[in-house]
């Protein structure tokens, strides 16, 4: 009897997910198929990012202190920054198709325009307004800060669609001028920005608010899935309305949003090889960076432990520790194959950098190694390790020694839902 109960109480849950899974609306990422990060890249992405959290780009300069740290090349307006991930969108009608970097670490969406004749612009697909009948004239002038320079715009309405679902009187910003070139390479058209209202250029309302007023994600919750096989152009998914249980073992560990403009959380310590880089600390999770960003002091003691050379380079021949961040009461780990990064010809270089400000940056080096879900309703955000990346060694959630347990307290909870449910 009571197996015929618990049978059929699973059905009845499987049932459920079934329903719940239904509710979700999956925006496919992309991925630049057998993608190759260079030094080029890193030194591009490190501008974009030290300047979208307005950290100056010439440390020493800023701190007006020596330091033993070995200087990052200059990072000039030649680099370009060659993301690895994007997504698609539309905007208008008929709709005008967009590549954009899905951003958790801004909030405005943006992208060319066809009245802008800076190379970056050329190179990318342009906006047309007066090819678009939905559109609608604004026009109030914008600017974003980059640290090569002040793109200029104005905000237009128009529909956006993302995977079916669409967003009418979007408000948006189309870029007439974008300086520079550290664009012109770049895999995007645009950024598609996911962070809170509170941070957004003129506090325009971003898509993710509106898809919820509108009623078309059944929660306040979007989460993402990166995935690491070089080899494909499939980067995962950003799904809307919930997260897929499917694609992480293990319980999800929340931690409140500890300031609700980046999704930044506070972080119980952070540790490599047993030395603490920090306690209470700081950190924000960026899906527009693909790097870790420590703050300066503790990336010195980073470089100190894995003996980075005066060119800035690693051996790629040693085996290096994992870089453990305790979360939530959980520890997450960042094995050395996520944070080194191999350039070509034994050539390898870190993934992690550094920055001014006290927060640690936490890009896709750490959000490909575990689902992170935005949750904008409870402002908490949760991280699940990735099927088949468990790898912190002595424990955590990430660990494959825990996850039974984990995995048994799962149909535990799984069991006392369907009671309820039947109650």
């Amino acid at each position: 009897m009571l197996k015929v109960f618990i049978v059929g109480s699973l059905a009845l849950l499987v049932a459920i997910s079934s329903s719940n899974s239904q509710q979700l609306h999956r925006v496919p990422v992309y991925r630049q198929q057998n993608f190759v990060k260079t030094r080029a890249n890193i030194n591009a992405e490190l501008a974009h990012v030290r300047a979208k959290y307005q950290a100056p780009l010439n440390l020493d300069a800023a701190t007006n202190t020596s330091t033993s740290t070995t200087s990052l090349p200059s990072l000039e307006l030649s680099n370009t920054m060659n993301m690895e991930y994007y997504g698609a969108i539309t905007i208008g009608t008929p709709p005008q198709s967009f590549k954009v970097q899905l951003d958790t670490g801004s909030s405005n969406l943006w992208v060319p325009s066809n009245q802008c004749t800076s190379l970056a612009c050329m190179d990318h697909t342009q906006y047309d307004p007066a090819s678009s009948t939905s559109y609608k004239y604004n026009g109030t002038p914008i600017t974003l800060q980059y640290i090569t320079g002040t793109m200029t715009g104005y905000l237009a309405v128009d529909v956006v669609n993302v995977n079916g679902m669409n967003i009418p009187d979007q408000t948006f910003a189309v870029a007439t001028s974008e300086p520079g070139t550290i664009l012109v390479d770049a895999s995007f058209d645009g950024i598609l920005g996911l962070a809170y209202q509170s941070l957004a250029i003129d506090n325009v309302v971003p898509p993710f608010y509106n898809m919820i007023a509108l009623g078309l994600v059944a929660n306040p919750v979007f989460s993402f899935y990166l995935a690491r096989n070089a080899s494909s152009d499939f980067g995962g998914e950003l799904i809307f309305g919930g997260s897929d249980h499917s694609l992480f073992a293990g319980n999800m560990v929340y931690v409140d949003v500890s300031t609700q403009d980046y999704w930044q959380f506070e972080v119980d310590n952070i540790t490599m090889n047993g030395q603490v880089l920090c306690s209470q600390c700081q950190a924000v999770a960026d899906t527009g960076t693909s790097l870790i960003l420590a703050p300066k002091a503790a990336f010195e003691l980073i470089e100190s432990q894995l003996n980075i050379d005066a060119d800035g380079l690693i051996d790629c021949t040693r085996t290096y520790p994992t870089l453990k961040l305790a979360i939530g009461g959980a520890i997450f780990g960042i094995p050395s194959s996520a944070y080194i990064v191999f350039e070509s010809d034994n050539i390898c270089v870190l993934g992690i950098s550094y920055t001014t400000t006290d927060l640690w940056i936490l890009g896709d080096v750490f959000i490909g190694q575990y689902y992170t879900e935005f949750d904008l309703g409870k402002n908490r955000i949760g991280f699940a390790s990735v099927h088949g990346l468990n790898y912190t060694a002595g424990g955590g959630a990430s660990s494959l020694k825990h996850l039974r347990f984990l995995e048994f307290g799962v149909v535990l909870a799984l069991l006392w839902k369907a009671l309820a449910y039947l109650n």
